[in-house]
């Protein structure tokens, strides 16, 4: 079994960009509503679970239903920069709420947040080559954490220190726009043939995620808190992190996706029986370093992996029912934490959250196929394959569907530009099907190759 997708990546070109505008939106939101330092300074919160709750459960809805809503074109580049702009606007009224208003506020703020990273990581899919794309991702993370251990460092405690924050997501959503412009249109089809992603992947990178961002809102829920009275232990803890997606991208991008799954919850592992051993908190570096170090492997990994996937059967939905996982599952790990931990001995039920979600997360990750490499690329032009699919007695209208359905147009697009009904529009596809024998855009990809084939030998 092959699956083939067709897109036009125009090689490095811009991925700066990209990573930049990554690093400040992500920057804005891990340093504000996702447990981030200055979320502790708006008036009625103390910083605690609750917030960052209602921050994770408006934005993993957000995620999926930009997965499923969003569509390719010109307003993929629109729409999620005026929604980073919004962003920037709700942190810009924060310090007037109302205490009572936080939580809808934050909800609402995570919906906002959503499509930016649901677009982006579809432009990762489709645009940026394969061995440059954990690269990609490790460049606008390290930017993002940059930015937090700032925030952290300064150690903010006014309200107004929240309008600092206003300019990063503004800044992102600017640089986003730029690169979607400067994204040229395509030109030849790039036709990758590899193995399908099947079900028992997919299972399997789905509960590689929600094993190991369990632990990661075990990580927000206790250990954080755990060692916040000593000074310098949160900004330090994000050294190891941004080694560790540096390190990641290297890897990822050279070796393999798979080794850097494989090691990340291996590294998380070494952190927990340090943590429940350490009653003085004496030994927070020992216990950081690892915790943080594994993340930046897991999250270059799940990026590159669900990039990879995308480029084979599309970014949108890859990336939002991906991270909408990913974040429901460190919101799940908070919520945990704070239900089984309630009681004195924080360490224990912590610790005992962790290890399992790690216990089950390493079989998990190796389940995951390895996706660098596992695909081959023929680059054709788009005319030459319509020409070719000719040789199967198609109508001059059938043609024209051809090449729209080539290009990976959706199908109410395809039916506005011929000026069809959609009903119309479905007839000529089954015709199209039926005459060259294909049973989707995928088999319609590999009947032209095939007749070119034929016509040559």
């Amino acid at each position: 079994m092959f699956g083939l997708r067709s897109f036009t990546p125009p090689g490095p070109r811009g991925w700066w960009l990209m990573a930049a505008s990554l690093g400040l939106f992500f920057g804005w939101l891990l340093a504000f509503p996702m447990g981030g330092p200055l979320l502790g300074a708006l008036g009625g919160s103390d910083g605690g679970l609750a917030p960052a709750l209602a921050f994770t459960a408006g934005h993993a809805a957000g995620l999926l239903l930009s997965g499923m809503l969003l569509r390719p074109g010109p307003a993929l580049g629109s729409l999620p920069a005026a929604a980073a702009l919004a962003c920037g606007a709700l942190t810009a009224a924060a310090p007037h709420l109302p205490g009572p208003l936080l939580g809808p506020f934050l909800g609402l703020l995570g919906l906002a947040a959503a499509p930016f990273p649901v677009a982006w990581g579809a432009g990762l899919a489709a645009w940026v080559p394969q061995r440059w794309r954990a690269r990609t991702v490790a460049a606008g993370a390290v930017g993002a954490n940059l930015l937090l251990l700032a925030f952290q460092l300064a150690g903010p405690t006014d309200p107004a220190a929240l309008y600092a924050l206003v300019p990063l997501p503004a800044a992102g959503a600017a640089l986003h726009l730029v690169w979607w412009r400067r994204a040229r249109p395509p030109r030849p089809v790039r036709v990758l043939v590899g193995p399908v992603f099947g079900r028992r992947a997919q299972l399997g990178l789905g509960g590689f995620v929600v094993a190991v961002y369990l632990v990661g809102g075990v990580l927000y829920g206790a250990i954080q808190p755990y060692y916040a009275g000593i000074a310098g232990a949160t900004a330090l803890g994000l050294l190891p992190y941004l080694a560790g997606a540096a390190l990641a991208g290297f890897v990822a991008d050279r070796g393999g996706r798979r080794p850097v799954g494989i090691a990340a919850p291996s590294v998380l592992g070494l952190a927990f029986p340090l943590f429940l051993l350490d009653r003085d908190r004496q030994a927070w570096a020992a216990v950081q370093a690892p915790v943080m170090l594994g993340f930046g492997l897991a999250d270059v990994y799940f990026w590159a992996v669900l990039a990879d996937v995308g480029s084979l059967y599309g970014g949108l939905k890859s990336f939002g029912f991906g991270l909408g996982l990913m974040v429901a599952a460190i919101g799940a790990g908070m919520w945990a934490v704070g239900q089984l931990v309630a009681g004195p001995d924080v360490r224990l039920g912590a610790a005992a959250v962790a290890t399992a979600a790690i216990i089950l997360g390493a079989p998990l990750g190796a389940a995951v196929p390895e996706t660098l490499g596992r695909v081959r690329a023929v680059v054709l032009p788009p005319e030459k394959l319509v020409f070719r699919l000719g040789a199967f007695g198609l109508t001059e209208r059938e043609l024209d569907v051809t090449r729209h359905l080539l290009a990976g147009t959706e199908f109410n697009e395809i039916a506005a530009r011929l000026g069809v009904s959609k009903n119309t529009l479905k007839s000529h596809v089954r015709n199209i099907y039926a005459k060259t024998g294909a049973r989707g855009r995928h088999e319609l990809i590999l009947a032209a190759l095939r007749a070119e084939e034929l016509s040559e030998a």
